[in-house]
């Protein structure tokens, strides 16, 4: 019986679709705090009226405390989604969700079905991460890019013929 249990794939993707839905729940649900999220989603709404992809502006002004790519998310995100609470929130909430695949993946080639299953169930359910990902600052972005960069470092060193590397 255990064994007919692991092999069903549905479970990976029910467990990831319900992280999708933890991870998105209730972030259009109440305003900007500030000063953090509404200065970054008007440096992306600056950069999507202004049509300048190159150089983030807050009021006018050249704006360059953080990378651009949080602000090219949410310039994206509020083009497709109008301005809202959720348009701005939603680019940290894939970011977010995003962690949660890699670790999955990552736990999967490393300790196995199950072990994965625990992980991006630990993860989408972890206080911390759910917080950050209900809020648009930058470090969820930059958590997932860590773990992306250590996870393309691990596959390199054990398997030097792939190209994960370029990543």
């Amino acid at each position: 019986m255990r064994f007919a249990i692991k092999n069903l794939h549905w479970i990976d993707l029910s467990i990831l679709i319900l992280a999708l839905v933890v991870t998105l729940f209730g972030i259009g649900d109440y305003g900007l705090y500030e000063p953090h999220e509404g200065h970054f989603t008007m440096v992306g709404e600056e950069m999507r009226l202004r049509g300048d992809w190159i150089t983030p502006h807050l009021n006018g002004a050249p704006y360059l405390n953080k990378p651009p790519l949080l602000y090219w998310s949410i310039a994206l995100t509020t083009n497709i989604f109008n301005t809202s609470e959720f348009a701005a929130r939603l680019p940290v909430g894939l970011f977010g969700w995003l962690g949660i695949v890699v670790a999955w993946k990552w736990s999967r080639q490393l300790w196995g079905i199950d072990a994965s299953r625990l992980a991006s169930l630990m993860l989408s359910v972890n206080l911390g991460w759910f917080i950050f990902t209900h809020q648009i600052l930058i470090d969820v972005v930059l958590g997932t890019l860590l773990l992306i960069s250590n996870y393309c470092l691990w596959r390199s060193l054990y398997n030097p013929k792939s190209y994960y590397w370029l990543a």
